[in-house]
């Protein structure tokens, strides 16, 4: 919540280029700090996977980059809690989308929704929506 009411008011004092460019700067240097360290000590670090995993994984964080640019615009364009709110539909969205293409991932992926596990997601799911229909409230 910090880092969204900060974004804010970086969008308030500055236009969204350049509060764009310093709030992922900002992230850089949080995550540097953060796993720098760690880093320095792994030693099996790289994983074996396959070609169609490789294209899933960058497929991801391609569409996972213009996500968070769009979220970054609507809190530009919005009220932050407004924002915030709403995505718990991620969860929803995150959901469905296990469920229709799930099984066509490879097992690299780690989406495993069979049989108690769907039942479990189902439960958590549901009870995150409506806690947050209460938040909302």
């Amino acid at each position: 919540a910090l880092h969204f009411i900060s974004l804010k008011y970086l969008f308030g004092i500055t236009n969204f280029d350049n509060a764009f460019f310093w709030s992922r700067m900002g992230i850089v240097f949080a995550a540097l700090v953060i796993f720098l360290p760690r880093w320095a000590y792994c030693r099996e670090c790289y994983v074996q996977t396959t070609t169609k995993s490789n294209r899933i994984i960058i497929a991801n964080k391609i569409l996972a980059g213009v996500a968070g640019f769009l979220i970054l615009k609507a809190i530009d364009l919005s009220d932050v809690a407004l924002v915030q709110a709403l995505g718990g539909l991620q969860f929803v969205f995150l959901f469905l989308i296990s469920i229709t293409f799930g099984h066509l991932l490879p097992h690299e992926c780690g989406e495993n929704l069979k049989g108690r596990n769907k039942i479990q997601k189902t439960i958590a799911i549901t009870m995150l929506v409506i806690g947050f229909l209460f938040l909302f409230l």
